[in-house]
């Protein structure tokens, strides 16, 4: 957020991590970009479901919500969080 203003609330269901590089120096303008895009382009992660007790693996959206608001869900659980009103029901 202090790079680029924008807030990033993360699902608590992500416990993986995503991995990219460059083998440039990037600017925070730059990391941000190139975070975003690995986000968006990555297979799957490793989540835990905390009903279940147990890991699964699911791909990452980014829904950006506002200019300054970005959210970061598991695709399984796309209809949860919209059901319970933590995204927006038609996210970009």
């Amino acid at each position: 957020m202090e790079v680029s203003g924008t807030k990033y609330y993360i699902a608590v269901e992500v416990a993986g991590a995503v991995e990219f590089g460059s083998t440039n120096a990037l600017n925070g303008a730059q990391f941000v970009a190139a975070f975003e895009h690995a986000i968006e382009t990555s297979g799957p992660v490793i989540c835990y479901d905390y009903a279940k007790k147990r890991n699964f693996q699911d791909t990452l959206l980014v829904l950006r919500e506002s200019p300054r608001v970005v959210k970061v869900v598991p695709r399984s659980k796309l209809a949860d969080y919209q059901k319970a009103g933590l995204v927006k029901a038609n996210p970009k």
